[in-house]
């Protein structure tokens, strides 16, 4: 029971630290003048991790109380953040606004797809170690 709750806290302070630092990098583009673009990244970010950590869920159940999964999982979405924000951070000056929803959809829903693809893969890894 301790190690459930335990998970869980995990989880939520990882969400916590992702939603916290995505606005601090829309509050620090935005003070330094590079408008509302950084606030839609940080939007972007936390709609797409979210979405990643939901398929977990649903694609694994009990992937949380896994010790194995739990690692393999938490290091490829480390990973993979870390991907987003070095390479937003490289095509920053370069993303506009007015690009439009639709644009911003598609970025999004690559991302997630591409995370998908990665957790899948991970997983399918760690599984095939544990035999």
């Amino acid at each position: 029971m301790k190690e459930t709750i335990r998970d869980r806290a995990l989880l939520v302070g990882v969400a916590s630290l992702v939603v916290l630092c995505t606005l601090i990098v829309g509050y620090v583009s935005d003070v330094i003048g590079l408008g509302s673009v950084g606030l839609l990244v940080a939007i972007e970010t936390v709609f797409v991790f979210g979405a990643a950590l939901s398929y977990c869920r649903m694609a694994w159940p009990r992937w949380h109380m896994n010790a194995r999964e739990r690692t393999a999982i938490l290091a490829a979405y480390f990973l993979l953040l870390t991907g987003h924000f070095v390479i937003a951070a490289l095509v920053f000056r370069r993303l506009r606004l007015e690009w439009g929803m639709w644009v911003w959809m598609a970025i999004s829903v690559a991302e997630l797809v591409g995370a998908v693809l990665v957790f899948e893969f991970v997983m399918r890894y760690a599984r095939g170690q544990a035999s």
